[in-house]
């Protein structure tokens, strides 16, 4: 019975660090594009989304991951998982119980 209850959660969870996972992603694959179009191979731009995960510089080198970008985007996926599978074991156990009200009647 407690596995049940913590499957929204571990959905909710999964969702949320999911979605950061892509957010990040993304950015890694428009790292290189400028705003107006066409690609900038030599500009030092950051790569992560919400704190800077990567940097990548010129030519001459200076890129590599940023270590509190890192650290501080896998404690804010953590922490929005953790808040998405909270409302999402809420809302489970809302639904439950406005469907056994509804059984009632």
């Amino acid at each position: 019975m407690k596995f049940k209850r913590s499957i929204p959660f571990a959905v909710g969870f999964g969702l949320g660090f999911l979605f950061l996972l892509f957010l990040n992603l993304y950015s890694l694959s428009r790292s290189h594009e400028l705003p107006g179009g066409g690609l900038c191979m030599d500009c030092g731009l950051p790569v992560g989304f919400p704190f800077t995960l990567y940097r990548t510089e010129t030519f001459i080198g200076g890129e590599g991951f940023v270590a509190s970008g890192v650290f501080a985007n896998v404690i804010v996926a953590i922490v929005s998982g953790l808040i998405l599978g909270w409302l999402f074991q809420k809302g489970r156990r809302a639904f439950s119980s406005i469907s056994k009200l509804s059984r009632l009647d």
